[in-house]
C-alpha cells in the first residue's frame, strides 16, 4: 500500500522504520507546514520517500496515495484525520485518536460514510507479549490489583519550567502526561480487563496541565492503577521507555520492568514456586506489530476486526475524558 504522512517530529522516523519492517508499505510523500520543510526533507532523504509536500490538500489530492498517516499535533488529529477520509484515503492516526469522545465518534463515523478504514497507532494490542499475558492471567487466580507505570521525564520539561509552552505541556493542545504517556496504560488495561465501573484521576497539576498523576480504574473484585509522568523517571532495567506493569493475584503475578508499549520482557510467578520468563526476539519492533495488523485488516478488508479497534479506542477515549473532566462514571 502506498503511503502519505502527514508530521514532521521524530515518530515519522519511527512509523517510516516500523514501516520498512512491516512488509507491503511504500512510503511516496511526507508532508508538513512550510517552517518544517527541513524536518521533512531530512526524512525524505534518509528514508528514501520520493516527495515532499507543504500543501497538504495537494498531497490528499495525489491518486497514487492509499494510507495517510497522520502524525500531527494532537490538537489537530480531527482534523487531518477526518480531511484525510473524505479525500478518500484510508487512516492511521497518532495516538492520542482525537481529544474528545465527539471526536472520536465523528470521525469513526465518517470513516463508516466513505468505507475507508481508520486506525489508532496505539501499538500496545498488538504486542505479542500482551497475548501471552491475556493467556497467563487465569494461572494467576481472581486478580486483586495492576499497576502500570509509564513516567519518561519530557525533554521539553525544562522549557516548560522556564515559562515556554511546548505543545506537549500544553492542556488546550491535548498535552500532558494522561493523554501523551497514560494513554499507553489505559489501552492495555481495557484489552487486557475490560471497561471499568469508574475512573479517577489523581494529578500534579501546573499551569492547567497534568504534568503527572494516576488514573485509577475499578473493577468488580480489583483496582487497576495507570501512573504516567512527564515530570520525572521511573525505574528501569534497560528499557528506552522507564516503567514497569505488574499484575498481582491471589496465586501469583504476572510483571515487567518496562512500559505497557513495551513489554519486551515479562515474567510469571505463581505462589507453588513455578516461574517463567517470556522474551520477544524483535525487541523494538512495537510500531510494527501494528502496521502488520493494519495490513492484514486492509487485505482481507475486514471491517469486523477494523471495527474492534475502533470500538477500544473509542472507549479509551471516554476514559481519558471522563478522568480529565472528574466525571467519574463510565458508559
Amino acid at each position: 500500500m502506498r503511503v502519505g504522512i502527514v508530521g514532521s517530529g521524530s515518530i515519522v522516523s519511527g512509523f517510516l522504520w516500523a514501516a520498512s519492517q512491516a512488509g507491503g508499505y511504500e512510503c511516496v510523500a511526507i508532508c508538513a507546514r512550510p517552517a518544517s520543510h527541513g524536518r521533512i526533507e531530512a526524512h525524505a532523504h534518509e528514508w528514501g520517500v520520493p516527495r515532499t509536500r507543504t500543501d497538504y490538500d495537494q498531497m490528499l489530492a495525489s491518486p497514487d496515495i492509499d494510507v495517510v498517516y497522520v502524525a500531527v499535533a494532537n490538537d489537530v488529529h480531527h482534523d487531518y484525520a477526518r480531511r484525510a477520509l473524505l479525500a478518500g484515503k484510508h487512516v492511521i492516526v497518532e495516538k492520542p485518536f482525537t481529544l474528545t469522545v465527539a471526536q472520536a465518534q465523528d470521525l469513526t463515523d465518517v470513516a463508516h460514510d466513505c468505507g475507508r478504514l481508520l486506525f489508532e497507532a496505539a501499538p500496545v494490542r498488538d504486542l505479542p507479549n500482551v497475548a501471552r499475558i491475556r493467556e497467563l492471567l487465569p494461572s494467576i487466580g481472581p486478580v486483586r490489583m495492576a499497576l502500570l507505570n509509564y513516567s519518561q521525564r519530557s525533554a521539553c520539561y525544562d522549557e516548560f519550567l522556564a515559562g515556554g509552552l511546548p505543545s506537549q505541556f500544553d492542556a488546550a493542545r491535548g498535552g500532558g502526561a494522561l493523554m501523551d504517556l497514560g494513554v499507553y496504560n489505559v489501552h492495555l488495561a481495557v484489552w487486557l480487563f475490560g471497561e471499568p465501573r469508574e475512573v479517577s484521576y489523581h494529578a500534579t497539576w501546573a499551569r492547567g496541565v497534568d504534568t503527572s498523576g494516576t488514573l485509577v480504574m475499578d473493577y468488580d473484585g480489583f483496582t487497576c492503577a495507570c501512573t504516567a509522568a512527564k515530570d520525572s523517571d521511573a525505574p528501569n532495567r534497560g528499557s528506552e521507555a522507564p516503567g514497569w506493569v505488574v499484575i498481582q493475584g491471589e496465586r501469583g503475578r504476572i510483571y515487567s520492568d518496562t512500559s505497557a508499549n513495551d513489554l519486551t520482557e515479562v515474567h510469571l510467578e505463581l505462589a507453588d514456586g513455578t516461574t517463567q520468563t517470556f522474551r520477544q526476539a524483535d525487541r523494538g519492533q512495537r510500531m510494527t506489530h501494528q502496521l502488520v495488523a493494519f495490513r492484514q485488516m486492509l487485505e482481507a478488508w475486514d471491517l469486523d476486526d477494523c471495527q474492534c479497534y475502533l470500538d477500544e479506542s473509542l472507549l479509551v477515549m471516554g476514559i481519558l475524558e471522563h478522568a480529565l473532566c472528574g466525571d467519574g462514571a463510565i458508559g
